[in-house]
């Protein structure tokens, strides 16, 4: 059997986890929930491409659609236009209380 001391360990899945976030992109600092970090694309001045949230998350665009429409259900104003990589989505208005 082998023992770990509690801080050791307590360390080791720390760093890993800061590691495993894999998000290198300086515009978009990792934050703690896929929500805040969509919800920060979503807020940019430009709002944010189908394309550029599927390269962000790794999702497919279904997925992307469904998470507007559950910030739109939590009573955000999300706005959607046709650019040149396709729709794109930006926040108008926020949701009450944030």
């Amino acid at each position: 059997m082998v023992t770990v001391s509690n801080t050791k360990a307590a360390t080791s899945a720390g760093a890993k986890d800061a590691k495993s976030t894999g998000n290198t992109d300086k515009k978009f600092p990792t934050q703690k929930t896929k929500k805040a970090q969509l919800t920060a694309m979503l807020q940019r001045k430009s709002g944010a491409s189908v394309g550029a949230l599927e390269k962000q998350f790794g999702w497919q665009p279904q997925t992307i659609r469904a998470a507007i429409s559950g910030l739109r259900k939590s009573g955000s104003t999300i706005e959607r236009s046709t650019g040149k990589s396709g729709a794109v989505y930006r926040i108008v208005e926020p949701a009450p209380g944030r």
